[in-house]
């Protein structure tokens, strides 16, 4: 797998900011969710206590309060404007309906209230119609529907016939009650397929708070009925349920809050509902994409649902069935495709629960909080993302492309004319230092590479005059000799020994110090008391010359091996003796430059030849040596060499105008 795809996958980690910040909203939503629902208790249970023991607002009959529940009752629905009485259905579609009979013979029943005027809108089934055909000079004989109420605590009813589709008036059923006004009743009855259309509109106040409706089918085969009531029955025509106006002039003070606040009956039914603005319920937010991802972000939660009505419009949820039994609660409901928060706590008399309040508020009042800070954390992060990621993947290409000169440079080793150089860039990283080891190994090779190519040359010439030597001396020895020619003769011949041994004593040593250089550690030492000591040492040592110390500094501390320095030293001192004229001054010399101390020694004598480091090669000597000195092989300086790069520092030479100045640096 290539490092730019690994650092890719690696950046996918980096996923995690979006996720943590979600997280965080989602937990933040959480709390925002629970101090909306602390919000909506306080505000409904100091509503109810305001309601508690105010029947008059909930009943405009206290009777109703204290009868048992009758499904069959209708419920009014409170409208601003009167709709049109044309037989069409057009401005009901807000209204809750309520079907009476089969799917095939059915009545819908809806019931609006426009001040004390009351609105039927009616549609009724009827396959078979047969209109009436009395001609108002009796009882009605066709297709009817009688209106039952409760005046003077009796019953009181009103037939609504029609010879053919049109406006049509009600009419009395039976003995006229004082209060009766049939003529106030009056609407349009529409023909339409599969049946009738009415509106009917008539004064509350011959409803009073009771209302009853059934539809009599006359067929070919009989008699049919259908409705909220039985004809037969003497008993009072189930309720009407109604906001009482006080209610809704109790309700009317909440329509500039932030929340909605219901009122419902003792048996679920609502009564009024106050009409806070849109803007008041609506989220601030313009955010439309992201609110959307913020909601997927959020899910929705389980506990939601839509609010349960049955059939008789009695809204019978969770939270509205546990505050009819005097238990307050909190749910979360859909209406549309919102999320509404709400809280329905019991309104109480002296004689136990006698209503609910509900106060509810949108779920995005609250979280539109957020909306902001999840557009800030989806931008920011999502770029944060997209920069980390690039930037990974920008630095992935620059890492493989120096990797990729490195190896494109170990894999021309041996097929270029020249030695290539790993390349090193300015950002000394571990890439860098792999680099520089790589050319220090590089280097390394091409000194083994240069001593071995040296090595023959060098034994050849070394080994070819004591070879000679021992060789002509042999020859001479064959034949007879004086006595004192035997002894010269036996002197060369040693001589010619001892220089051989001398050549493989040296190459030993520099054999023994190369493969000890790993082993020697480091202390930290004080190089001005060590060289005074060794001026002291090589004054007794090499008594024909002088030995100084020269130092700017009283002390010089660094970390190094002190058996290497000395032995080093002793490798400069040994070459300086060989070059300097005896009675002559030798001085050893301690020097600060930046991060390194110089360590050297001068010496009068020949100057250096032109190529400096060439002298610290293996089997190199490009001085003329004096005739007196023994011979050696080039191999001290090499030793001050490895000495110099075991501490991490570099051999040097220089001429001055009196003779030459060797030595190496270490790390200060």
């Amino acid at each position: 797998m290539k490092l730019k795809s690994q650092l890719l996958a690696v950046s996918l980690v980096f996923l995690g900011i979006p996720w943590t910040g979600c997280e965080f909203l989602r937990s933040n939503e959480h709390a925002l969710l629970a101090l909306q629902k602390q919000g909506l208790a306080a505000t409904g249970n100091a509503i109810a206590n305001g309601l508690n023991n105010r029947a008059d607002l909930f009943y405009s009959d206290l009777r109703r309060a204290r009868e048992p529940l009758d499904e069959q009752s209708l419920q009014a629905t409170v409208v601003n404007s009167p709709p049109a009485l044309d037989g069409f259905f057009d401005e009901w579609q807000d209204t809750k309906k309520r079907r009476f009979g089969g799917t095939k013979r059915f009545m819908d029943v809806a019931v609006a209230r426009q001040e004390e005027v009351i609105f039927l809108a009616l549609a009724i089934s009827d396959y078979s119609k047969n209109y009436d055909r009395s001609g108002g000079l009796g009882e009605a004989s066709g297709d009817r529907v009688i209106l039952t109420t409760w005046l003077n605590d009796r019953r009181q009813q009103y037939v609504i016939a029609t010879s053919a589709p049109g406006t049509v008036r009600g009419q009395t059923v039976g003995r006229r009650l004082n209060g009766a006004q049939p003529e106030s009743i009056r609407g349009v009855w529409v023909d339409i397929p599969n049946g009738y259309q009415l509106e009917i509109t008539l004064p509350k106040a011959i409803a009073s708070e009771r209302l009853g409706i059934h539809y009599i089918d006359v067929d070919d085969g009989g008699v049919s009925v259908r409705g909220n009531i039985d004809p037969l029955s003497t008993a009072a025509p189930p309720w009407l349920i109604d906001s009482p106006p006080a209610l809704g002039r109790a309700l009317s003070n909440f329509d500039d809050e932030t929340v909605r606040v219901k009122i419902y009956d003792r048996w679920g039914w609502l009564l009024g509902s106050s009409s806070p603005s849109q803007e008041g319920l609506s989220a601030e937010t313009n955010y439309r994409v992201t609110q959307w991802l913020y909601r997927r972000v959020l899910e929705a939660p389980i506990e939601s649902l839509d609010p349960l009505w049955n059939e008789s419009n009695r809204e019978v949820s969770g939270d509205i069935v546990s505050a009819l039994r005097g238990a307050s609660n909190h749910n979360l409901v859909i209406e549309g495709d919102n999320f509404w928060s709400r809280y329905a706590t019991p309104v109480r008399s002296d004689n136990g629960v006698m209503g609910v309040v509900v106060v509810e508020q949108p779920r995005e009042k609250y979280l539109s909080l957020t909306d902001t800070a999840f557009e800030g954390l989806l931008l920011k992060g999502a770029l944060a993302s997209l920069l980390v990621a690039l930037g990974l993947f920008g630095f992935a290409s620059l890492l493989s492309l120096r990797i990729s000169r490195l190896n494109n440079t170990l894999t021309s080793l041996g097929t270029e004319p020249y030695q290539p150089t790993l390349p090193v860039s300015n950002a000394n990283d571990e890439i860098d230092q792999l680099a520089r080891q790589f050319n220090d190994l590089l280097s390394e090779q091409l000194r083994l590479e240069e001593y071995l190519r040296a090595l023959p040359r060098a034994l050849a010439h070394e080994i070819r005059t004591p070879v000679a030597v021992i060789s002509s001396t042999l020859e001479h020895l064959k034949n007879p000799t004086k006595p004192e020619e035997h002894t010269v003769l036996l002197e060369r011949a040693q001589a010619g020994l001892t220089r051989l041994s001398t050549m493989l004593d040296a190459m030993n040593e520099a054999n023994r110090l190369e493969a000890s250089l790993g082993t020697e550690t480091q202390e930290k030492i004080e190089l001005v008391s060590l060289f005074s000591e060794l001026v002291r040492a090589y004054g007794t040592t090499f008594p024909e010359w002088t030995f100084t110390l020269d130092t700017d500094n009283e002390s010089a501390d660094t970390l190094a091996a002190p058996d290497l320095i000395v032995q080093a030293l002793d490798k400069l001192i040994s070459n300086a003796t060989s070059y300097a004229p005896r009675n002559s001054i030798i001085t050893l010399r301690i020097r600060r430059r930046g991060l390194w101390w110089r360590l050297s020694v001068e010496n009068n004598g020949p100057q250096l030849p032109g190529n400096h480091q060439i002298l610290f090669a293996p089997m190199q000597s490009l001085r003329e040596k004096r005739a007196a000195e023994g011979h050696h092989l080039g191999l001290g300086l090499y030793i001050v060499a490895l000495v110099a790069k075991h501490h991490h520092g570099e051999p040097w030479a220089r001429s001055t105008e009196t003779g030459a100045e060797v030595g190496f640096t270490v790390k200060a």
